[in-house]
């Protein structure tokens, strides 16, 4: 129930108190060792259909709850967001929602049942705009800084109309890159100013109201993992963020402007090292559902095909693309949408288990690709890894756990031969980043059977270091009777269904004894010395045959 507190956290500026204490709660969790489900419960944090948007100071914690599934998987229960005024049914939703018994992390309930959150594919209509949002006459502002997409983004928005262009790039734009978009934008009649102010202090020339705004929301560069994640981080990530949509909601004429907010993609989904830039991303569609509350616009786009990394969960997009997509989503009046060509094979093979993937579950590619994924486990069965181990002794076996580690490193990276893999090495000097790590960790954990975060090269960052985790995980006196009792364990389930007097039963029963014997001397049949010495000589050998299976 913390995420219900929505005051502001003591000496932050803009992360609520409930979301910090999530944070602390998962931090001390995951140090106490403690797996049991943690479920978060919020009151109005999401809408559902076109329900306003009742209490946007949670919705931040729905945005770490992404973050969380993917890093802290097998402690993470969930979200489920309560209606204002929970009733009797809601109550009993909570139950049935806490009883397990299903792969859902996000749920609303409200009075006619509970919703579960869910990404579709939909194809926005080409036809008449339901509303015209076009900028004619009026002044158009870019933020972000001045690329390829912006210059994009500025030629679209000149063909539409507006007849004067802002940019703000704090960083100093390209004086040839500024001049050559000048010329291009007085062809379509639009005048161009790049300027260094923030976004909240750009304000349109005399004469010419504020049209349209485009403003790029969010961090795209990792930070610190949940266990790691400091207050102070959580905080800077939500002020600048918050901050940057409140100020340009205050500008003149704000209310009467579209307003676009493009997103990371780990905005809708989450991604490894992202929960504070992801919660800031939740934070920001809160403001943007608010907006469209009071009747003024506002369209979330969580935009991919930005990434040019090999691990890039998305393809790349052309910057003629993605404004032709918004274009159809602002005249259609879409409050939000993804657009992305997504990889979804590479997606499942780096989704820590299948319930990640439940906010794609109804995207047909995911199921096929899932079934295929599922249909290829077990090629390198952890019970192999075991029985390699067994046998050898300390160094031979940290020799296999090394070649094991630096292979599969290596085939994540794109390379066939694993001694591109060096074993002091850093992970992230090789090129790993959250998406390549937590694939490594997938692969690692089918091939050993041991769990590992999904942070495993961040939290040991060189190959040798895993090892050292893997080692005393499989090779310990702890870890190898407990493989020896588990096959003595099988061994019995498989002996459950055979009969002793069987021909092959009594062969396996004499094996039996043969191995406890060797094994272990003393556990062996005791010697009945009064019965051997008043034996004859054929009761003798049917002793020695039934005891001790040496005849």
């Amino acid at each position: 129930m913390l995420a219900l507190d929505e005051r502001p956290a003591p000496g932050r500026r803009q992360a609520p108190a409930g979301l910090v204490s999530t944070v602390e709660l998962l931090r001390a969790l995951d140090s106490a060792g403690v797996t049991a489900p943690l479920w978060c419960v919020t009151s109005g944090a999401v809408a559902v259909g076109g329900e306003p948007l009742a209490r946007p100071g949670q919705a931040p914690v729905w945005g770490l709850g992404q973050v969380a599934l993917l890093e802290q998987e097998p402690r993470w229960g969930g979200l489920v967001d309560l209606p204002g005024e929970p009733g009797a049914d809601a109550v009993r939703g909570l139950a049935a929602v806490l009883a397990g018994g299903h792969d859902e992390d996000q749920v609303a309930l409200r009075p006619g049942g509970g919703h579960m959150r869910r990404l579709l594919r939909v194809d926005p209509p080409a036809g008449p705009a339901q509303r015209d949002r076009s900028p004619a006459g009026g002044a158009a502002l870019i933020t972000g800084g001045l690329g390829e997409l912006t210059a994009q983004l500025a030629r679209w928005l000149a063909g539409r109309g507006a007849t004067h262009i802002m940019v703000t790039d704090v960083d100093g734009a390209d004086t040839t890159t500024v001049r050559a978009l000048r010329a291009e934008l007085a062809g379509l009649g639009a005048e161009l100013t790049v300027t260094d102010r923030g976004p909240g202090d750009c304000e349109p020339p005399a004469g010419l109201a504020l049209s349209t705004v485009v403003h790029r929301a969010g961090q795209e560069e990792a930070g610190s993992a949940l266990t790691a994640l400091t207050d102070a981080e959580l905080d800077d990530a939500m002020h600048a963020a918050v901050s940057a949509v409140e100020s340009l909601d205050r500008l003149p004429a704000a209310e009467d402007a579209s307003l676009m907010l493009l997103t990371p993609l780990s905005g809708v989904w989450g991604a490894v090292r992202r929960g504070a830039s992801t919660a800031a991303c939740a934070a920001v569609q809160a403001l943007a559902h608010r907006r469209r509350d009071r009747g003024a616009h506002a369209l979330v786009v969580a935009l991919g095909g930005q990434d040019s990394r090999p691990s890039a969960i998305d393809r790349p997009l052309t910057p003629a693309t993605v404004t032709a997509l918004l274009e159809r989503l602002l005249d259609q009046d879409e409050p939000s949408g993804v657009i992305a060509d997504l990889d979804v094979d590479r997606i499942v093979a780096s989704a820590p288990a299948p319930r990640v993937l439940g906010l794609m579950r109804e995207l047909p590619e995911v199921t096929r690709a899932l079934r295929a994924a599922s249909a290829e486990e077990g090629t390198e069965p952890a019970a192999a890894l075991t029985g390699r181990l067994l046998p050898l002794d300390p160094p031979a076996r940290r020799k296999v756990l090394l070649d094991l580690v630096t292979g599969h490193a290596a085939a994540v990276l794109g390379h066939s031969d694993r001694r591109t893999v060096r074993p002091d090495q850093a992970f992230s000097d090789g090129g790993f980043d959250s998406m390549l790590a937590v694939q490594f960790r997938n692969q690692l954990r089918t091939a050993t059977g041991v769990r590992l975060a999904t942070t495993v090269v961040f939290d040991y960052p060189t190959p040798n270091a895993v090892v050292d985790v893997l080692y005393d995980e499989l090779c310990s006196e702890a870890a190898e009777s407990g493989q020896v009792l588990g096959e003595l364990a099988r061994l019995e389930t498989a002996l459950a269904d055979l009969s002793p007097d069987t021909p092959v039963g009594k062969e396996i029963a004499d094996r039996l004894n043969t191995l406890v014997r060797r094994w272990a001397p003393s556990a062996a049949p005791a010697v009945d010395a009064d019965r051997i010495g008043a034996a004859t000589a054929d009761e003798l050998f049917e002793i020695l045959d039934s005891d001790y299976g040496v005849v």
